[in-house]
């Protein structure tokens, strides 16, 4: 599986419209002027931007066709991580198999991966300030899946029916059946793809963010912070989806004891997943 990923020359990569525009959104000092002639140079970018300006995420009363008008309503905040969503989506598109055979339900897995990206961000605040790598480790964290189903399916149904019958993770049998994982899959995509190496590391190491593995190789970074924080993003995304669920007896926050809290955890789930929803359900509104 890694020597596809190292060597496959059809293996996708991040166009340069949005290399470019995410680029651009790490700068603190960037404006919506600058943000707005990069999107417009780009047909698909700025319908992406329009109907989710006008969608229920963001709507007012009034409905806008200028993509100026459009940042503008969606704000700074948003339209910096709006960015890295709608590259993310659209690189991944490749690995979208036949959805008669698939066994991903692409809307659903980007709920789950819109929703950690935002959950990540803001467990993450509470131990440092964010820097926008958080958010985009949650949309990649389970990309691995993807590209394990479209490029290796019987394996991928493999796993699907040894963890129904045993009833473990995908992850456990994964390791279990297989000398990798989805998050190491993720890991070597996100490197394909010359992504920060706080992220990549993140992204292998979500599931166990105490591994042996997971050293320090940044004097000014903590290995494990984001690891953690992606853990407990991870299992507060699938919670939302449950009735009475409470954040605060995850057991995946024992990963962030040894850290002090900057603030007072405040995480409401159901904004956070009726938000997720609107957006994802208007930017897969663009994909067949």
């Amino acid at each position: 599986m890694m020597r596809v990923i190292q060597r496959d020359p059809t293996l996708p990569a991040f166009s340069s419209t949005s290399e470019e525009l995410m680029q651009l959104c790490k700068k603190e000092d960037v404006s919506m002027e600058e943000i707005s002639k990069i999107v417009e140079l780009d047909p698909g970018l700025t319908a992406k931007y329009l109907r989710l300006a006008n969608s229920p995420a963001f709507l007012t009363a009034e409905k806008i066709s200028s993509v100026e008008d459009a940042l503008v309503r969606i704000g700074m905040n948003e339209v910096r991580k709006l960015a890295s969503l709608i590259a993310v989506v659209d690189v991944c598109h490749h690995f979208r198999v036949n959805v008669l055979v698939a066994h991903i339900d692409w809307r659903a897995f980007w709920l789950h991966n819109l929703m950690t990206a935002r959950l990540t961000h803001q467990v993450t605040e509470l131990y440092r300030p964010p820097s926008g790598k958080e958010y985009l480790a949650g949309l990649m964290h389970d990309v691995g899946k993807l590209f394990w189903e479209h490029y290796f399916p019987k394996e991928f149904q493999q796993v699907l029916n040894y963890s129904a019958e045993k009833s473990c993770t995908m992850y456990e049998t994964e390791c279990l059946l297989y000398d990798t994982n989805h998050a190491d899959i993720g890991w070597a995509l996100c490197e394909r793809w010359s992504l920060d190496p706080e992220i990549c590391r993140a992204v292998r190491f979500y599931h166990d963010p105490a591994s042996a593995y997971n050293k320090q190789d940044d004097k000014d970074l903590d290995p494990k912070l984001l690891p953690a924080c992606l853990c407990v993003a991870n299992e507060l995304a699938k919670g939302a989806l449950l009735p009475n669920f409470d954040v605060e007896k995850v057991d995946e926050w024992s990963h962030l004891e040894g850290y002090q809290r900057l603030q007072p955890l405040s995480i409401n789930l159901t904004e956070q997943r009726e938000f997720a929803q609107h957006t994802i359900e208007s930017l897969l509104g663009m994909h067949p």
